[in-house]
């Protein structure tokens, strides 16, 4: 076959090349778009229910820690926090640790806390346990919230 005057035929290998590479591009597109709409494929069901004032807590949800782990909960900045101890399930009495046990960085919102001996608990018995963070704004109008979760120590 002859082209157009002035113009040269493409052979049909190069035209085979050109369907499959145009093809491979919008399969790389494809999933490139798919993995930015999905976000973060690390994410819980935990993560997903933690209300966005709740930045982080740890242990995480589900997590088993040695007995002497520390609680750490990281609020957005600007909120201050109490945290409670699930004391007893069954009768289902909560414990507040006092300000004066937990350490606060406002500027980072991260409040944290540990057993030790003379505090409201010492360590972490085996087993699993409940603990609540409830929060407040610094100053402004308040915004109270609260969210629990549960971790299990060895």
């Amino acid at each position: 076959m002859n082209g157009l005057p002035g113009k040269p035929v493409q052979s049909l290998a190069v035209r085979a090349t050109r369907s499959v590479q145009a093809l491979l591009a919008v399969a790389v597109l494809a999933v490139v778009a798919l993995a930015v709409s999905y976000g973060n494929v690390d994410s819980s069901p935990a993560d997903e229910a933690r209300p966005p004032i709740v930045e982080n807590v740890e242990p995480a949800p589900g997590d088993l820690v040695p007995r002497q782990s520390v609680i750490e909960v990281d609020l957005r900045t600007g909120y201050r926090a109490e945290l409670w101890v699930l004391a007893n399930p069954s009768a289902g009495t909560w414990q507040r640790i006092p300000d004066s046990e937990l350490t606060f960085i406002e500027g980072t919102g991260v409040h944290t806390w540990g057993p030790g001996p003379g505090r409201t608990v010492e360590e972490w018995p085996a087993g699993e346990h409940t603990l609540r963070v409830v929060w407040d704004t610094i100053t402004g109008l308040p915004d109270v919230g609260e969210y629990e979760w549960s971790f299990r120590s060895y």
